[in-house]
């Protein structure tokens, strides 16, 4: 047990290293894809894209309950049209407590000062802020939102959730949690799903906080920071624990209708012995596709569980699934495109290498303008083809960044490091 806390102790540091490092090489090289043929029937096909579309809301982590996130058109230009400064405490600038929402043309920060902006998406004008955190209280670095029916919902490392206005962040009600609420949110179906850090599924009415049923898996202590969100389609909730477990329970009654592991029993990478899954899990056609950090991704029937096929890559980031493919960030720095029916390889594209690193610090990917997009926070946004994996174009922001960008309306919406909430088109 000690060994697992020390493991956890590193981990935490290596996730948490501030120090700027430049990225290797020029800024204008173009890496080409690398084709892997050694899973059968492969074939080194690329991957079908839908039509991009111009959307106007991001209310989830990843779209929406099912985090099967859609095609987008992102910027035609890529200039800068507005940019405002957030009020950050000293010790927080360098990081972002959750994804960026968008929703009723209200762009949604939370810091990890605990404090909660709404800004005006076409202007970047602050309309209000609130501090989510309890008095004489300070941070809140695993928090998460989600936003439904105009109410924004913040879990917080306090074993909170708040409900507030959407348009004027007069907070409706608090619910009081049995553990921290790292991160994981979910609405869906007239419900609040809350992940907490302890394993634990709550599930509280959006409309009073009161809990509806509750679901444990079982503890682990040593795990990363943050949890995935859950994901829910089909009158089903699949859930990704830490310990590796992936629970599909009925969303109304919480009823087990099925569970698998995506925990490897070994692994010559020592980080890779966390058995954490999280990615949030991707529901699409009566499958949903889960990966976890430990080198495992895996298809399954949602509603029986039945096994389709898994492949061994793992990762942190939740993958982007097309009508054919499934396509992710992996932990080794590698961008992977398998075979939606059978899991095969098509191809995988090494990313620029920062530094020797045992984590991946790239984000993504995301589907826009017919393109694969993944970020590194050094600031640089970087294309690839989805036929394999080549990068195509890249952006460079002249700052880190903070979390990946939000693309809404046609608008990439950047937070960095320092602060700065910065709008492109």
């Amino acid at each position: 047990m000690k060994n697992r806390y020390l493991l956890c102790l590193l981990l935490l540091v290596c996730a948490c290293d501030d120090e700027k490092i430049p990225l290797t090489g020029t800024r204008e090289y173009v890496l080409q894809g690398h084709q892997d043929t050694s899973s059968q029937g492969g074939q080194g096909r690329g991957a079908t894209l839908p039509q991009a579309i111009s959307i106007n809301a991001w209310e989830q982590p990843g779209y929406d309950a099912t985090h099967k996130t859609p095609a987008v058109i992102g910027a035609k230009h890529f200039y800068k049209i507005w940019e405002t400064s957030l009020s950050y405490k000293e010790d927080t600038v360098w990081k972002i407590s959750s994804p960026l929402l968008l929703a009723d043309n209200r762009l949604f920060i939370l810091d990890a000062g605990g404090i909660l902006y709404a800004l005006q998406a076409t202007t970047g004008a602050l309309l209000w802020k609130i501090s989510t955190t309890p008095q004489g209280r300070g941070g809140n670095l695993n928090g998460g939102m989600v936003y439904a029916d105009g109410t924004l919902y913040i879990g917080t490392t306090f074993s909170e959730v708040i409900a507030c206005d959407g348009g004027s962040g007069r907070i409706l009600w608090r619910r009081r949690l049995e553990a921290p609420a790292c991160g994981g949110l979910t609405a869906a179906e007239g419900r609040l799903f809350v992940l907490l850090g302890n394993n634990t599924l709550e599930v509280l009415d959006p409309h009073t906080g009161i809990s509806l049923w509750t679901h444990k898996g079982l503890m682990e202590d040593a795990k990363m920071i943050g949890n995935a969100a859950c994901t829910v389609a089909q009158g089903i909730v699949v859930v990704p624990y830490s310990s590796g477990e992936l629970f599909a329970l009925h969303a109304e009654t919480g009823d087990v209708l099925w569970e698998e592991s995506l925990t490897k029993l070994a692994s010559a990478d020592l980080f890779k012995l966390f058995p954490h899954i999280r990615a949030c899990p991707v529901a699409f056609q009566g499958s949903v596709y889960a990966v976890g950090y430990s080198g495992l991704t895996a298809s399954f029937d949602i509603r029986t569980g039945a096994h389709h096929w898994e492949y061994e890559v793992g990762g942190t980031e939740t993958p982007c699934v097309t009508e054919d493919s499934l396509v992710l960030v992996s932990s080794d720095g590698l961008c992977v495109c398998l075979d939606r029916e059978n899991g095969f390889m098509r191809w995988s594209s090494p990313l620029p290498i920062a530094k020797e690193r045992s984590i991946s610090v790239w984000k993504g990917p995301l589907m826009v303008d017919s393109l694969f997009l993944v970020s590194h926070p050094e600031g640089l946004l970087v294309f690839l083809s989805p036929r394999d994996g080549h990068i195509v174009r890249q952006y460079i922001v002249k700052e880190p960044i903070a979390t990946f960008p939000l693309i809404v309306n046609e608008t990439f919406f950047i937070v960095t490091k320092n602060g700065k909430v910065q709008a492109y088109r």
